[in-house]
């Protein structure tokens, strides 16, 4: 039987939020549920935190990001 995505994200934002994920968006559970629904072993999705959602002989896991994206300065405010 199939679990609906409405579903599977609440799961994994709660499951992410346990792993102290913060700042997830839309398009992070998303991708996500991508991931954990069809995505392929060996593969990841970069989560906020420099830290990646992962996938490895089935199971779902988070670590380090490999490659860690590079912050983006935040925009100055003029006075």
């Amino acid at each position: 039987r199939e679990v609906s995505p409405a579903l599977r994200r609440r799961v994994l934002r709660a499951w992410l939020g346990e792993a102290s994920v913060v700042g997830l968006t839309d398009a992070h559970l998303r991708a996500a549920d991508e991931l954990v629904a069809r995505g392929p072993d060996r593969t990841g999705v970069a989560v906020p935190g420099g830290l990646e959602l992962v996938r490895l002989r089935g199971r779902l896991g988070v670590r380090p990001a490999r490659f860690p994206r590079q912050q983006e300065a935040a925009p100055r405010v003029r006075r």
